[in-house]
């Protein structure tokens, strides 16, 4: 209890050490309080039909109704933008969203105990009352009661929760290249922390394929690399089982085990280049294999590289673009371009070097050449599995603590 309470606090800090999306805290900000005022008018006009003279009354309880709703829409935009789509986190909207929530909990707890407080001191017109003060008390009684009655309204902010017990039991396939020459052991060190922190925070269903270049790390190595690396994009695409190219691709069901291979750190060749066909071909073996036994129904790759080192020597002729290696059918006609629903290239380098401009088909490339591009490139691209928990609950306590506070007062 004592760690979760811990975690829950670093959260907390972390959500306001960060800086928002300045145009998507506008736009909460706004919305929020537009939301509220229309709100409160329409429950005014109607509560005040039904009560004409009993203004204050009308007043009272159309504010808390506007409110309560205006919590219940904000914490379902939380739970569902959280669990099915990491927009709050991409954007560091926690620290807005929990701003919002405590602002409109605390105005609708004082809305209830405004109304408690002040009952007692208004007049009898006030109530639409006009013979003497037993019918005044009786009034106020009555008003007094009502309105308490009120209070169990505020049990419908838990009801979004439960929108957590659904799980669309999807499999989802994360094929992962990573260029692991020596000139990218930085931007790998970087990559492999943000994975870190986000696996612990993936649902059950997520499997992943990691693919770096074999073992290249002293000379003799190195004269075994430059013989055996593809001198062609026809001696690659030949190969239709993994372990025959210069690359090594593991798979992962378990997320703790997956942390672990992160953890270790990819490592590095300090010899030869990086043959990056050959690993993103072999991934797409491995990773075909396993959608053969699972039937994933999404499969995203995502290459990390500078775009150099396509292939070793100079004499290897850089493929023309239509023969990308996207373009290649591995069996029943499938190419890379048709497996996965989505390929993201991150760029290590600053410019697009030669890898980017000879690819086919349908796929992203997103900058990356510093610690905090390749972070948010990497949230982004694990931004419909990626849940974080410790949000959802420090909503979840400030929900509770508010609604109880209302529901208790006798």
């Amino acid at each position: 209890m004592r760690m979760f309470l811990i975690s829950l606090w670093k959260s907390l800090i972390g959500y306001f050490s960060q800086w928002p999306n300045l145009e998507f805290a506008l736009y909460l900000v706004v919305g929020a309080i537009a939301v509220s005022y229309i709100l409160r008018s329409i429950y005014f006009h109607y509560v005040s039909k039904n009560n004409n003279k009993n203004i204050y009354y009308s007043y009272q309880v159309s504010g808390f109704f506007s409110n309560l709703t205006t919590l219940f829409l904000i914490v379902v935009f939380t739970i569902v933008f959280t669990k099915f789509y990491s927009f709050i986190y991409i954007h560091g909207l926690q620290s807005v969203i929990i701003i919002i929530l405590l602002v409109y909990l605390i105005l609708l707890t004082r809305n209830y105990f405004l109304f408690l407080q002040k009952n007692l001191k208004f007049e009898l017109c006030d109530f639409g009352v006009y013979a003497g003060p037993i019918a005044k008390n009786e009034a106020q009684s009555k008003n007094k009661s009502r309105f308490k009655r009120h209070r169990l309204a505020g049990l419908v902010l838990l009801i979004p929760f439960l929108i957590l017990l659904i799980n669309s039991k999807q499999k989802v396939l994360y094929s992962i290249v990573f260029d692991n020459s020596v000139s990218m052991e930085e931007q790998n060190t970087n990559a492999c922390t943000s994975l870190s922190s986000i696996i612990s925070n993936l649902p059950e269903g997520v499997d992943f394929s990691i693919t770096t270049i074999k073992p290249c790390n002293s000379e003799s190595e190195e004269e075994d690399f430059i013989g055996q690396v593809k001198k062609n994009m026809n001696e690659i695409v030949d190969i239709k089982n993994p372990g025959q190219l210069y690359a090594i691709t593991e798979s992962f069901n378990n997320n703790l085990d997956l942390r672990e291979y992160i953890n270790n750190g990819i490592s590095t060749n300090r010899f030869g280049g990086f043959p990056i066909y050959e690993c993103i071909w072999d991934n797409f073996i491995v990773s075909s294999n396993l959608n053969s036994e699972v039937n994933y129904s999404r499969k995203n790759l995502i290459v990390l590289t500078d775009g150099e080192d396509i292939l070793y020597h100079k004499q290897i002729v850089p493929v023309a673009p239509n023969q990308c290696i996207f373009s290649f059918p591995l069996k029943d006609n499938i190419t890379i371009s048709d497996f996965y629903n989505n390929i993201t290239f991150i760029n290590y380098s600053s410019a697009e070097n030669y890898l980017f401009s000879n690819l086919c088909g349908e796929y992203s490339i997103v900058q990356g050449s510093d610690s905090y591009e390749i972070n948010k490139a990497i949230e982004t691209e694990f931004s419909d599995v990626y849940i974080d928990w410790n949000f959802i609950w420090l909503i979840l306590i400030f929900v509770i603590v508010f609604s109880f506070i209302i529901i208790l007062k006798v």
